[in-house]
């Protein structure tokens, strides 16, 4: 999401005051070698057009609406464009954020998707097409 869309400056979720520890998503890696391979997508996934990425990407870290419609499209969108044997990680999946975690265990129903143990990660190694 851009830092301005209401889903991210709406309580109880604002990350526009402080945002994460050490600036802005994504700061930690600017000016890195791993840096020059991460290409952070801040849009709203209701609009955003995977095509351009289709089976392009190794990993898709989902952190963003987390409300069902979101998580749902954010989700298509990744297996859209992760390609077969890479990763989708969810952040947020628990009680705290019931639209994240009923999305995934609907999900969890037709795709390989298993909690991280430990933690509010939800993980899945995205399977070859069929």
């Amino acid at each position: 999401m851009p830092p301005d869309h209401p889903v991210r400056t709406g309580s109880p979720h604002n990350r526009t005051r402080s945002g994460p520890p050490g600036g802005i998503v994504g700061c930690r890696f600017a000016g890195t070698a791993e840096g020059e391979r991460i290409q952070q997508l801040l849009e709203d996934s209701l609009r955003f057009d995977p095509a351009p990425y289709r089976g392009r990407i190794d990993m898709a870290f989902i952190d963003a609406g987390h409300d069902y419609e979101h998580v749902l499209r954010d989700t298509q969108n990744a297996l859209a464009m992760v390609r077969p044997g890479g990763a989708i990680l969810w952040h947020d999946y628990s009680c705290w954020w019931p639209g994240v975690q009923k999305c995934l265990d609907d999900l969890s129903r037709d795709l390989p998707v298993f909690r991280v143990s430990g933690t509010a990660l939800a993980a899945l190694r995205v399977p070859a097409a069929t």
